[in-house]
Formats: C-alpha cells, sequence, structure tokens
C-alpha cells in the first residue's frame, strides 16, 4: 500500500509531504476518509455546491436550488462528516433522506472502488 500512496504523492521519495504528514498523524481508523477527502479536494468534488438534479424533485423534497449562505455550509458539513466511519443501529432509518448526500456518496464509492483497484 505503501507504493499506492507514494503515487499519489503523499510519500515522494519516501519523505512524508505536507498531505503525508497529515496522514501519519491520524488515527487508523480515519486514514481511508483523510485519503478520500485529499483527492476530492484535489480534484474539486468536495465543495459546497448542490449537485443539479437530472428531474425536478417533487415540491414536498427540500432540495436548495438557490441555496443561501447557510444551505452551502451545512451541504460542506455533511459532505465532509459523511467521510468519517460511522456504526449505526440496527433498525429501519426514519429521517429524511439527503439526496445531496446520497448523489455524494455515489462519487466517494466510485472514488473509494478505484483506489482499492489500485492496491
Amino acid at each position: 500500500h505503501f507504493r499506492v500512496l507514494e503515487v499519489l504523492e503523499y510519500f515522494p521519495e519516501g519523505q512524508p509531504s505536507f498531505q503525508g504528514g497529515a496522514l501519519q498523524a491520524t488515527p487508523a481508523k480515519f486514514q481511508e476518509g483523510i485519503i478520500t477527502a485529499f483527492l476530492m479536494l484535489k480534484f474539486g468534488v468536495l465543495d459546497d455546491e448542490p449537485y443539479s438534479p437530472s428531474d425536478k424533485f417533487p415540491p414536498a423534497v427540500p432540495y436548495p436550488l438557490e441555496p443561501t449562505e447557510a444551505d452551502r455550509h451545512r451541504l460542506l458539513l455533511t459532505r465532509v462528516l459523511s467521510l468519517v466511519p460511522m456504526s449505526l443501529k440496527n433498525e429501519m432509518w426514519h429521517a429524511h433522506v439527503s439526496f445531496d448526500l446520497a448523489s455524494f456518496h455515489g462519487i466517494v464509492k466510485v472514488l473509494r472502488r478505484s483506489l482499492r483497484q489500485i492496491t
């Protein structure tokens, strides 16, 4: 796995870069989320822009098409916090579904699968 980190330029020539140093200081259970966040920042997909839906949402769905500053902050925070590993209760979900977070999770899933294929 060290070769992958070297290719991603976290440890060029065996010495840690800024991101490599942050990765070394991170507990093991958060390292995958940190690598994902670094790569998403590198490609410009970890931001506060809402995803544009391909279809119109029903009026009952509170999807922010014209987001306020607070909406943008909320979008960024939920995306970043979704990268942190969680343990969930084994029971039915009784809350609203965030379509933005579901879209973001699709991107995260593809990125993580690609990283696993490299290793």
